[in-house]
C-alpha cells in the first residue's frame, strides 16, 4: 500500500522490501497461478539489468538527441501489454514494449510509454511526493486544456428561464408553445395561466427554494405546472405514477415537498380569474431536483439552480441554431434530465414543443 503523502523514493523502498519478503513465499510460477485461478492479467512488467544500452529521457519524457528510438515489438503477445525495463548506464533506462496489435495501435503505445516516461522523470526528482507527480508534460497539459475549451457564449447572467420565456411571449403571443395529443396552448395563454397557478402555489405556502412535486401525464399541463413553480420561486420535483408507492413517498419526504400537483389539483384552480404577473425566480435559486434510479441504494436527489438551467438552454439553442419557426419533439420521461433539452430549450426561442404520447 502507498500513501499520497509519501515521496516516490519512500514508496519504492517500501515496495522493494515487500518484494524481497515475498520471495520466501514464491511457490508457484505466475502462469500456474493464472491458470488455476482464472486470472486475466493485462500488463506484464519485467525488470532486467544490464542487457543492452538504450534510451535516456529528458525533462519532457522524450528521448535525448543522438540515441536510438525506443523498440516496439509488433508480434501478438501472451498478454495484451508486456513492458520490460533495462538499465543502460548510471542514470539511463530503455523501455521495451510488446503489445497485442488487435487491441492497441502503435500510437496508443507511444502515448502510454510517453506517459510512463514523464512519470519516471518527475518521480525521480528529489522529494517528489506521489500526489504531486504529473502523468503529462506541460505541452500535453496545454493541449488537453485546449480540448476542453469551447467557444465562449456571452449571455445575461441575470436572466432566468422565466424571463427568456416571457420575452418570447411578448414577441409571439399567439404562437403555439406546447402541443400534446389532445390540444395545444399559445405562449400568451401559457404565460397567463402560469401566473394564476403561481399565485395559488404562493398562497399554498410555496416560497423561495421550496420543492413542489409534479405528477401529471404527458400533457401540456406539465409545462404549465413547471412554469408556475418557477414563477412562485420554487423548484419542481417530477414524479412518475408508475414508480412504486414507497419510492414516491420517499422522494416526497426527502424533498419536503410543499405541494403535490396532480390533475385533480389543477381542476380546482380557477384559470378564468384575473391575476397580476408573477416572477419570483432568481438566478441563484433552485430550479429543479431530479432523483437517481436508486439501483445502488436509496435514490439521491440532484439539484440545479436557475443559472445552471439558463446556461444549458442558452448553449443548446445556440448549438442547434433554434428559432421561433422550429418544432421540437419531447420524448424523454419528465423524470430524466434529457427532458430539459426537449421541453425547456424551444420555449426560450419561441419554438413549438410537441410532447410525444406514451401510446
Amino acid at each position: 500500500q502507498t500513501k499520497d503523502s509519501q515521496t516516490f523514493a519512500e514508496a519504492a523502498r517500501a515496495m522493494h522490501r515487500q518484494g524481497i519478503e515475498s520471495v520466501s513465499r514464491d511457490f508457484y510460477p505466475l502462469t500456474e497461478v493464472v491458470e488455476r485461478h482464472g486470472l486475466r492479467p493485462q500488463i506484464l512488467y519485467a525488470y532486467q539489468g544490464g542487457l543492452y544500452d538504450g534510451v535516456n529521457l529528458n525533462e519532457d519524457g522524450r528521448e535525448s538527441s543522438g540515441v536510438s528510438d525506443m523498440p516496439l515489438t509488433l508480434d501478438t503477445q501472451k498478454l495484451p501489454v508486456e513492458l520490460t525495463v533495462f538499465p543502460n548506464g548510471k542514470d539511463g533506462y530503455t523501455i521495451d514494449v510488446s503489445y497485442d496489435t488487435a487491441l492497441y495501435s502503435r500510437q496508443d503505445m507511444k502515448i502510454f510509454v510517453q506517459t510512463l516516461a514523464c512519470y519516471a522523470v518527475h518521480a525521480t526528482k528529489e522529494g517528489a511526493r506521489l500526489s504531486d507527480i504529473d502523468l503529462t508534460s506541460e505541452d500535453e497539459q496545454t493541449e488537453l486544456i485546449k480540448l476542453g475549451t469551447g467557444e465562449r457564449m456571452e449571455y445575461d447572467s441575470y436572466e432566468t428561464f422565466v424571463s427568456l420565456f416571457r420575452k418570447q411571449a411578448r414577441l409571439y403571443p399567439e404562437a403555439t408553445a406546447v402541443v400534446d395529443e389532445d390540444s395545444s396552448i399559445t405562449y400568451a395563454e401559457l404565460d397567463r395561466r402560469s401566473d394564476i397557478l403561481a399565485t395559488a402555489l404562493i398562497e399554498a405556502g410555496v416560497r423561495q427554494d421550496s420543492f413542489v412535486a409534479v405528477m401529471l401525464p404527458r400533457r401540456k399541463e406539465f409545462m404549465l405546472a413547471v412554469m408556475a413553480i418557477f414563477k412562485a420561486g420554487g423548484a419542481y420535483l417530477p414524479l412518475d405514477d408508475e414508480y412504486p408507492k414507497e419510492r414516491l413517498q420517499y422522494m416526497m419526504d426527502d424533498a419536503e415537498a410543499k405541494v403535490l400537483i396532480t390533475t385533480g389539483f389543477l381542476d380546482r384552480i380557477d384559470f378564468n380569474r384575473d391575476c397580476p404577473a408573477v416572477d419570483n425566480s432568481k438566478p441563484e435559486s433552485l430550479a429543479y431536483m431530479l432523483y437517481t434510479s436508486g439501483s445502488t441504494g436509496k435514490p439521491k436527489g440532484v439539484m440545479a439552480e436557475h443559472r445552471n438551467l439558463r446556461a444549458l438552454v442558452g448553449w443548446l439553442a445556440n448549438m442547434l441554431r433554434l428559432s421561433h419557426t422550429d418544432r421540437c419533439a419531447e420524448h424523454a420521461s419528465f423524470c430524466f434530465d434529457a427532458s430539459l433539452f426537449d421541453l425547456m430549450t424551444p420555449l426560450t426561442v419561441g419554438a413549438e414543443v410537441h410532447i410525444i404520447s406514451e401510446t
